[in-house]
Protein backbone atom coordinates (compact mmCIF):
# COMPACT_ATOMS: atom_id res chain seq x y z
CA UNK A 1 0.00 0.00 0.00
CA UNK A 2 1.70 3.46 -1.10
CA UNK A 3 1.85 5.72 1.72
CA UNK A 4 0.64 9.05 0.77
CA UNK A 5 3.73 11.08 0.57
CA UNK A 6 4.43 8.21 -1.89
CA UNK A 7 1.27 8.84 -3.92
CA UNK A 8 1.76 12.46 -3.80
CA UNK A 9 5.46 11.89 -5.49
CA UNK A 10 4.14 9.79 -8.25
CA UNK A 11 1.26 12.30 -8.76
CA UNK A 12 4.00 15.30 -9.53
CA UNK A 13 6.36 12.62 -11.12
CA UNK A 14 3.39 12.04 -13.59
CA UNK A 15 3.17 15.70 -13.92
CA UNK A 16 6.64 16.53 -14.42
CA UNK A 17 6.66 13.56 -17.44
CA UNK A 18 3.53 15.69 -18.90
CA UNK A 19 5.00 18.72 -18.88
CA UNK A 20 8.48 17.35 -20.45
CA UNK A 21 6.32 15.82 -23.10
CA UNK A 22 4.01 18.84 -23.96
CA UNK A 23 5.58 22.24 -22.90
CA UNK A 24 9.41 21.03 -23.26
CA UNK A 25 9.29 19.40 -26.98
CA UNK A 26 9.72 22.98 -28.53
CA UNK A 27 12.73 25.63 -29.09
CA UNK A 28 14.17 26.83 -26.86
CA UNK A 29 13.98 23.78 -24.74
CA UNK A 30 15.52 20.59 -24.43
CA UNK A 31 14.55 17.86 -22.23
CA UNK A 32 17.76 16.88 -20.27
CA UNK A 33 18.58 12.75 -20.00
CA UNK A 34 19.81 11.27 -16.92
CA UNK A 35 23.40 12.18 -17.33
CA UNK A 36 22.86 15.33 -18.21
CA UNK A 37 20.26 16.22 -15.39
CA UNK A 38 22.89 14.44 -13.06
CA UNK A 39 25.52 17.35 -14.09
CA UNK A 40 23.32 20.56 -13.85
CA UNK A 41 22.08 19.45 -10.53
CA UNK A 42 25.99 18.95 -8.90
CA UNK A 43 26.44 22.49 -11.10
CA UNK A 44 23.62 24.18 -9.05
CA UNK A 45 24.68 22.61 -5.59
CA UNK A 46 27.97 24.20 -6.51
CA UNK A 47 26.66 27.60 -7.04
CA UNK A 48 23.98 27.81 -4.21
CA UNK A 49 24.89 30.19 -1.79
CA UNK A 50 24.01 29.59 1.98
CA UNK A 51 21.58 32.14 1.49
CA UNK A 52 19.74 31.21 -1.62
CA UNK A 53 16.30 30.20 -1.52
CA UNK A 54 17.02 26.92 -3.03
CA UNK A 55 19.92 26.07 -0.87
CA UNK A 56 19.61 22.55 0.69
CA UNK A 57 16.83 21.62 -1.41
CA UNK A 58 16.48 18.64 -3.65
CA UNK A 59 16.08 19.73 -6.79
CA UNK A 60 15.42 17.34 -10.62
CA UNK A 61 16.61 18.86 -13.70
CA UNK A 62 13.87 18.49 -16.45
CA UNK A 63 14.88 21.00 -19.18
CA UNK A 64 17.31 23.76 -20.11
CA UNK A 65 16.96 26.18 -22.95
CA UNK A 66 19.55 25.81 -25.88
CA UNK A 67 20.20 29.62 -26.57
CA UNK A 68 21.37 30.26 -22.75
CA UNK A 69 21.86 28.97 -19.16
CA UNK A 70 18.73 28.63 -17.98
CA UNK A 71 17.55 25.34 -16.66
CA UNK A 72 14.15 23.84 -15.11
CA UNK A 73 14.20 22.05 -11.74
CA UNK A 74 11.30 20.26 -10.04
CA UNK A 75 11.71 21.27 -6.25
CA UNK A 76 9.54 18.60 -4.47
CA UNK A 77 10.16 19.97 -0.92
CA UNK A 78 8.19 23.12 -2.30
CA UNK A 79 5.89 21.30 -4.80
CA UNK A 80 7.12 23.97 -7.66
CA UNK A 81 9.52 24.51 -10.80
CA UNK A 82 12.56 26.01 -10.61
CA UNK A 83 14.17 28.60 -13.64
CA UNK A 84 17.54 28.96 -12.78
CA UNK A 85 19.85 30.82 -15.17
CA UNK A 86 23.39 28.82 -13.57
CA UNK A 87 26.68 30.87 -14.11
CA UNK A 88 29.43 28.35 -13.45
CA UNK A 89 30.62 30.22 -10.66
CA UNK A 90 30.56 29.89 -6.97
CA UNK A 91 28.09 32.57 -5.79
CA UNK A 92 28.18 34.14 -2.31
CA UNK A 93 24.97 35.90 -2.73
CA UNK A 94 21.23 35.29 -1.86
CA UNK A 95 20.25 36.61 -5.77
CA UNK A 96 22.70 34.78 -7.66
CA UNK A 97 22.33 32.25 -9.54
CA UNK A 98 18.65 34.10 -10.59
CA UNK A 99 16.11 32.10 -9.48
CA UNK A 100 12.21 32.10 -10.72
CA UNK A 101 9.96 29.75 -9.13
CA UNK A 102 6.58 28.98 -10.46
CA UNK A 103 3.73 26.37 -9.97
CA UNK A 104 3.08 24.26 -12.84
CA UNK A 105 0.38 27.05 -14.49
CA UNK A 106 3.01 29.40 -14.47
CA UNK A 107 5.23 27.82 -15.89
CA UNK A 108 2.75 26.19 -18.49
CA UNK A 109 1.82 30.16 -19.56
CA UNK A 110 5.95 31.27 -19.09
CA UNK A 111 6.51 28.11 -21.68
CA UNK A 112 3.99 29.34 -24.15
CA UNK A 113 5.34 33.10 -24.24
CA UNK A 114 8.79 32.06 -25.12
CA UNK A 115 7.82 29.48 -27.59
CA UNK A 116 5.62 32.01 -29.17
CA UNK A 117 8.71 34.70 -29.15
CA UNK A 118 10.73 31.63 -31.08
CA UNK A 119 7.79 31.08 -33.28
CA UNK A 120 8.01 34.74 -35.14
CA UNK A 121 11.37 33.95 -35.59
Amino acid sequence: MLSVMMYLSLFYLERIAIYLKIFFKNKPWLPVNDDMAERLQQELVKELSREHVLYGTKAQAIAKREDNDDVVFWISAIEQYAIVHLTYAQETSKIFPITKLFSAEELEEYCKHIFQYYERE
